[in-house]
């Protein structure tokens, strides 16, 4: 069943800055360029948490928005961090594209408290006009997704894996795979697991419903979360769906099934689970490998892999600790804290999730 106009017009104006070189043309500060690629960096529930502040006519500041945070299910807020480092990378990529060296000082005015997060800048970045060396990478950064379909096809090869784990340095932050096919079921059991504790406990299930977009209307308007087709249902399902299936609805037990159903179903097709860990848990860490989490991201698009981080396992609330003490167990040896769990396959491209306009992230 094809899409009406009327929907179909407001999907592509939602998802507008998923093309990115119409969007740059509007701009001569070489700034909003840049981070009109930056806001494309992947982030949890697509809450899009960043606030930006230009400042003299070469300095961008980095702040978190206190009014994008996940209290229930992040409420140390880490993930958050882990998603300012995906914009600093994807910012970083991009200056360098247009010719310049970005110089990213973390912290500039120190850390905040949780209580007080986003009231000093995450970063200060520098921008300097001069000879540097473009990253191929650059041109993944509007083709990349997170795809929540059930992956299929092959195993991930053993290249394919050398070439992820090269995409970044690994000092300090070591990456893992799992290629075993009863560990990645195991870990999938523990995701299906873990999201049923979040979607039966009643203060951490109200983040999905209120992130998710339940048709064309509610997307054009938000421009953030995730809809039906960010989770890979299309035509009559998605159609069904979104009639019968709305936001009235979402806290049934029916619709409450059948999304943990979903999150089993996808976890057990993982053709690779991968790891990403930290020395300690601190935000300049969280910050940093959410830079790298970016890059491996980016190499998986250009291999044609699809991606999806799957962080309901390591999120920081007591109804986990024994899911995440099994965890642990199933992925023993292991040196640091594991920060990042993500699965890699292979599946059908999903539309792109939408993005807000830049203007909506700038700070007067």
């Amino acid at each position: 069943m094809t899409q009406k106009p009327k929907a179909k017009k407001l999907l592509q104006v939602a998802r507008e800055a998923w093309d990115p070189e119409k969007i740059v043309v509007q701009y001569d500060d070489v700034r909003l360029k840049m981070l009109s690629y930056a806001i494309l960096a992947p982030n949890p529930f697509n809450k899009q948490p960043w606030q930006l502040l230009l400042k003299n006519t070469n300095e961008i500041n980095l702040y978190i928005d206190p009014d994008r945070l996940l209290p229930m299910t992040d409420p140390l807020h880490r993930l958050i961090y882990v998603s300012q480092g995906t914009f600093l990378e994807l910012l970083s990529i991009a200056a360098k594209e247009f010719g310049y060296k970005p110089s990213i000082q973390l912290f500039p005015e120190g850390i905040d408290p949780v209580e007080k997060t986003g009231k000093s800048p995450v970063a200060k970045i520098i921008i300097e006009k001069t000879k540097v060396e473009k990253e191929d990478l650059f041109n993944q950064i509007p083709l990349r997704v997170t795809n929540r379909r059930p992956y299929k096809g092959p195993p991930i090869t053993e290249e394919e894996l050398n070439i992820l784990q090269k995409s970044y340095s690994e000092k300090n932050y070591p990456m893992r795979f799992i290629t075993d096919a009863e560990k990645i079921s195991k870990i999938a059991n523990l995701m299906a697991e873990a999201f049923k504790i979040e979607v039966y406990t009643e203060r951490t299930y109200a983040a999905t419903p209120k992130m998710f977009r339940f048709n064309a209307n509610e997307v054009a308007m938000h421009r953030d979360g995730f809809s039906y087709e960010n989770m890979g249902v299309t035509g009559n399902i998605k159609f069904f769906a979104e009639k019968f299936s709305g936001r009235d609805k979402s806290f049934s037990e029916s619709f409450k099934k059948r999304t943990v159903n979903s999150v089993d179903k996808n976890a057990h097709t993982a053709k690779t689970f991968g790891i990403m860990f930290t020395q300690e848990n601190n935000r300049i860490e969280q910050v940093e490998i959410g830079r790298r989490y970016a890059r491996v991201h980016l190499m998986a698009t250009k291999l044609n892999l699809s991606m999806q981080m799957m962080s309901q396992i390591l999120e920081e609330y007591e109804e986990l600790v024994e899911v995440q003490k099994k965890f642990l167990e199933i992925i023993k040896p292991y040196k640091g804290i594991p920060q990042l769990l993500f699965r890699i396959g292979h599946a059908k491209l999903t539309p792109h999730s939408p993005r807000r306009k830049l203007d909506d992230f700038l700070k007067s």
